[in-house]
């Protein structure tokens, strides 16, 4: 950086600063800051958040608020013309309903909206059980061997090798052995461009190069000459999309489809591992449902457990911990002024451990999610696919394929402790276990 960029950068911060309300606390300094968010971000905010609900967390030359109360959350996400999102995923995954705003954003989402139809996602999911089954019947040899079972890396592979079809992608075995750990060094190389590093590394270009290829090999394929048309051919028809806007979309389904859904499979399973009664609960119930048949879209809906389940597991340890939104002018959040340029962190992760919403909100209670007790949870305090507008339009196949995995888990294997009796977490742009999240299997009978 030249010595002018250098002052430039330090005076705009300045200004943004100097129009910060100063009875917000401040946690640490820029610099530091910076260097611990780079290194993990989710710890840095976990020691911010013990400051308050609004805490500044300057880096550098970015002025920067942490919200964690659902209200304020509210505010952000009620606001999209005030509070924009950025383009630091650009060089992961380009332009689309992730990276864009406006009237930009709107043509993203509706190029893809009908896609995730109920009846679409329902159909994507009913497609997708028998090789689901399958591959999960292939983890027995990890019980039978009782040595430990690395239940993201498994599930990442799952969902790449299979839950990708709907989409029009054909990942080979090879790609999917890769996947996993490909996806986690992209996610900190493209994590650290963000947080004022711009470095390529040769790994982050092999990495993408697999991802390029896989999207590239994806938009060749002719369109199946059977069955329900996917993703791809879908936006090829109902919409004039570039081949550039095309593989954007692409590169977003890919990752999106393959990362966040497999890892929420991974901390359930691990939740439960430590939790024998609901994990009993639940197989009765999935069993009570399947016995030994296939699960579908519709017997999935059958297993209230189940849901119950699968929120208090995204609760507890969403995927998405943290969105990011800029102020695009001079503004007030919770009655404190913020100045345009001020970048601000809603956090989802510690709106769901708030305790003022949440009794014994560090603990695992599936039955937080009944019927009755949903009503009372207030807005924005439960928002594990964000929340309003630019809420996540897969929200509803990504938990049937959450359920579906889970349910045909709990057919065949029972998760029981690893040794490590912590799960060690890593935040980028979503939450990840570094060291993997590892159980032991044990086969079951019925």
């Amino acid at each position: 950086m030249r010595a002018s960029d250098h002052w430039s950068n330090a005076r705009a911060a300045m200004a943004v600063r100097r129009g910060l309300d100063p009875s917000i606390p401040r946690y640490g300094s820029p610099a530091s800051n910076l260097r611990d968010f780079r290194t993990n971000a989710h710890a840095l905010m976990a020691r911010a958040a013990e400051l308050g609900d609004l805490v500044r967390v300057d880096m550098l030359y970015k002025p920067t608020v942490l919200v964690c109360d659902p209200a304020d959350i509210s505010a952000v996400f009620s606001a999209p013309e005030v509070w924009q999102r950025g383009d630091g995923l650009v060089p992961l995954i380009g332009r689309n309903t992730l990276t864009t705003n406006g009237d930009e954003w709107l043509f993203n989402r509706q190029a893809i909206q009908p896609s995730f139809h109920p009846h679409m996602a329902a159909r994507a999911v009913d497609s997708l059980s028998a090789e689901f089954a399958a591959a999960i019947d292939g983890w027995g040899r990890f019980a039978r061997g009782g040595e430990p079972f690395d239940a993201a890396w498994h599930s990442v592979r799952l969902f790449a090798r299979h839950a990708t079809a709907s989409f029009g992608f054909a990942l080979t075995d090879e790609e999917a052995d890769q996947f996993p750990e490909a996806l986690l060094r992209l996610q900190r190389w493209a994590f650290r461009v963000v947080a004022g590093g711009s470095r390529r590394t040769r790994q982050a270009d092999r990495d993408l190069a697999m991802l390029d290829g896989i999207v590239a090999r994806a938009l060749r394929t002719p369109p199946p000459s059977h069955g329900p048309p996917t993703y791809l051919e879908r936006l090829r028809q109902d919409m004039e999309v570039d081949r550039d806007r095309l593989r954007d979309h692409m590169m977003l389904a890919l990752i999106a489809s393959a990362d966040n859904p497999p890892n929420v499979v991974a901390f359930t399973l691990w939740l439960l591992a430590r939790s024998p009664e609901h994990q009993e609960a639940a197989r009765a119930e999935v069993l009570s449902v399947l016995g030994d048949g296939i699960v579908t879209a519709e017997n999935i809906e059958r297993m209230p457990m189940l849901l119950r389940i699968v929120n208090e597991s995204m609760r507890l340890i969403p995927s998405v911990w943290f969105l990011a939104r800029t102020a695009t002018t001079d503004t007030t959040l919770a009655g404190r002024t913020i100045s345009a340029g001020t970048l601000v962190f809603p956090a989802p992760y510690f709106a769901h451990r708030r305790a003022s919403v949440w009794d014994e909100p560090n603990t695992f209670q599936p039955d937080r999610f009944l019927p009755e007790a949903i009503d009372r949870i207030p807005e924005f305090a439960f928002m594990p696919f964000g929340a309003g507008p630019r809420m996540c339009i897969g929200a509803r196949l990504a938990t049937l394929e959450i359920r579906a995995a889970l349910a045909l888990f709990l057919q065949r294997f029972r998760a029981t402790p690893a040794e490590q009796t912590e799960l060690e977490l890593e935040g980028f742009f979503a939450l990840r276990a570094p060291a993997g999240v590892p159980i032991r299997l044990e086969p079951v009978g019925h």
